[in-house]
C-alpha cells in the first residue's frame, strides 16, 4: 500500500512535520504513524495481514482535519470501499440527503467527536438521521476521555474509532459496524 500511496502519505508528512505538535498531541501520534520510519515497513506489512477485512460497502466521512481525512480516505480505499467525504456537518448533511434521494444511500458514516467551528459529531448524527434513520455510524476521535466516548451507544453511535488508528483496525471495525444494526440513541 505504501507505494501505491507514496505521494499521498509523503504529501501527509510534510503537512505534518510543518505543524506544531505542541498544541495538537493527535497531529503528531498520526505523524508517527505514517513517519517515513515506521511507515513504510507497517503498512507493506498490514496490507499482507492475514486478519484484513475488505469491504466494498458506501462510507461518508466527516473530519475537519485535512491530515487525517487524506490518510483515512487512502486507508478505506485500499480496503476497497467506496469513499465520500466533507469537512462539517453542513456538507455532510448535503451529500447524505443527495444519496439518500437518489437511492443510493451510505452504509456507514465516519464522524469526528469535534468538528472546529461548529456543531459536535453527535448533533451532526442526529442530523443526518433526520435524513436517513438507517444510517449506521462510528464516533471516530482523538480524545482520551469524554462523556460522549464513555458513552457513544447513548448518542446514536454503533463503534468508537480511537485516533490514530491503523488500517487493520479500521477494515474490522467497518466490518462488524455494516453487519450489525443501527444504534437507537436513547431518549432524553
Amino acid at each position: 500500500m505504501y507505494k501505491k500511496h507514496e505521494k499521498e502519505i509523503l504529501a501527509i508528512q510534510k503537512t505534518c512535520a510543518d505543524r506544531d505538535y505542541k498544541s495538537d498531541a493527535s497531529a503528531e501520534k498520526l505523524h508517527n504513524t505514517v513517519s517515513p520510519a515506521v511507515g513504510a515497513a507497517e503498512t507493506e506489512e498490514i496490507a499482507d495481514h492475514p486478519g484484513l477485512v475488505a469491504g466494498k460497502s458506501r462510507v461518508l466521512l466527516v473530519e475537519d482535519e485535512i491530515i487525517v481525512r487524506n490518510f483515512t480516505i487512502i486507508l478505506l480505499k485500499e480496503l476497497g470501499y467506496q469513499v465520500e467525504s466533507c469537512a462539517d456537518g453542513k456538507e455532510a448533511l448535503l451529500i447524505v440527503r443527495i444519496a439518500t434521494e437518489k437511492g443510493d444511500p451510505f452504509d456507514v458514516v465516519i464522524v469526528d467527536l469535534t468538528i472546529n467551528g461548529e456543531i459536535s459529531g453527535q448533533h451532526i448524527l442526529k442530523r443526518l438521521r433526520n435524513v436517513d434513520p438507517s444510517l449506521k455510524a462510528i464516533l471516530s476521535t482523538g480524545h482520551i476521555r469524554n462523556n460522549v466516548m464513555e458513552s457513544y451507544k447513548d448518542y446514536g453511535f454503533t463503534a468508537l474509532l480511537s485516533k490514530p488508528y491503523n488500517i487493520v483496525e479500521l477494515g474490522n471495525l467497518l466490518h462488524d459496524v455494516i453487519g450489525s444494526q443501527v444504534a437507537s440513541p436513547v431518549p432524553v
